[in-house]
């Protein structure tokens, strides 16, 4: 398993990045730093400041409302200069897709992810 120091966590919905950091900080550590994003401007900001990240769980909406997700464009841009592990985190299977398609490396669906979160850090 590749040690993770520091993750970047782009999630809208503040109860779900508060079970999500949870759940990182069980599996990978509670001395893991995790940057948390609301919005696509933080997340930016942050791997800007941040480039050394380890791990980015990304979700496949930020904004409500809408059928499509609105990340892929970010995937894509962090995806220029990150080569590290990105992981696709919505429930929809669709956006998942989409978001692997962008550029991310795998994906979890979100209401499954303290099931499988170990599971993935074990096969990193």
């Amino acid at each position: 398993m590749k040690e993770i120091k520091k993750v970047l966590l782009v999630e809208d919905n503040a109860l779900s990045r508060r079970g999500i950091v949870s759940v990182i900080k069980i599996f990978a550590g509670a001395e893991v730093e995790v940057l948390e994003a609301a919005s696509e401007s933080a997340a930016k900001r942050l791997f800007k400041d941040n480039p050394d990240v380890d791990l980015m769980l990304v979700d496949g909406r930020l904004t409500s409302g809408g059928t499509e997700p609105d990340t892929i464009e970010l995937v894509k841009l962090f995806r220029r200069d990150f080569s590290g592990p990105m992981v696709a985190i919505s429930d929809q299977d669709s956006y998942n897709n989409l978001l692997l398609s962008a550029g991310c490396s795998h994906a979890i669906v979100k209401s499954t992810f303290f099931d499988k979160f170990e599971e993935f850090l074990e096969n990193l």
